[in-house]
């Protein structure tokens, strides 16, 4: 397993979610794994920003003043979701411009909605798509739901083709059922993509409680939840597969 993983090709965002210890080295990270003969090396000059996900890791202070030196942000984590982020006083980091461009991208609500518009409609291709992988005659159908949806009523041919989706998906199975093992395992599949989401957009400076579709004041991560919308259907695949053929969670396949 690596000790760090990367989100962005040249620019990295490093994410250590192991117990390490990070130290500055010769305009270099130094990812240390405890009790383990293990280390990365990653050039300073690489990274877009630092993520803490795990509340094991330990960094130094030369590590702290460095990512301040060259413009690194730092996003530490609690539970997966990030709860603090250091920002550099004086070297260019982008949070500030990023915040500006969102809130543009963002003014007036016919621009929120068709955000969302675009939003609901590939994630009922997906769902789509992920029928007609499996083999289910009402593929076409919810596809083309997908060329129903509208600036506005978004809402309802959602829940059109969510009904279609659910009931071709998974025998005997209501959304609603928390005593069902199969929502366990949906929602926290859908916690770690909105923690995976959330830690992104933390550490492109991006503001996660200003959202286009999700609007609540207490949803901090409101843009997250957007944008992981598209994607449910990938967790939705990896609970089908866990399933073996008599319908019961296999509990190898989800380990």
């Amino acid at each position: 397993m690596s000790l760090v993983d990367d989100f962005i090709g040249a620019e990295r965002v490093l994410a250590v979610s192991s117990r390490c210890h990070i130290r500055f080295e010769t305009n270099s990270f130094v990812v240390e794994a405890r009790g383990e003969d293990r280390r990365a090396v990653v050039p300073s000059g690489n990274v877009l920003a630092l993520v803490l996900e795990s509340e094991m890791t330990t960094i130094t202070a030369a590590v702290l003043a460095a990512c301040g030196e060259r413009g690194i942000a730092v996003v530490c984590c609690r539970r997966h979701l990030p709860v603090a982020l250091s920002l550099p006083i004086n070297a260019g980091w982008n949070s500030a411009q990023m915040r500006r461009l969102q809130v543009r991208a963002l003014r007036g609500d016919a621009a929120g909605r068709r955000l969302w518009r675009r939003t609901v409609r590939a994630k009922i291709l997906a769902q789509a798509a992920l029928l007609k992988q499996l083999g289910a005659d009402s593929a076409q159908r919810v596809q083309r739901l997908a060329d129903d949806v509208g600036l506005d009523g978004q809402e309802t041919t959602e829940a059109q083709a969510a009904a279609i989706y659910w009931r071709s998906l998974f025998e005997k199975f209501e959304r609603s059922d928390e005593g069902d093992p199969r929502n366990g395992l949906l929602n926290w599949g859908y916690a770690v993509l909105l923690a995976t989401i959330g830690r992104a957009l933390a550490a492109l400076g991006f503001d996660a409680s200003l959202g286009f579709g999700h609007s609540s004041r207490t949803n901090a991560w409101a843009l997250a939840c957007d944008l992981m919308e598209p994607f449910r259907p990938t967790v939705d695949a990896a609970v089908v597969l866990s399933m073996n053929k008599d319908g019961a969670i296999d509990a190898q396949a989800v380990t």
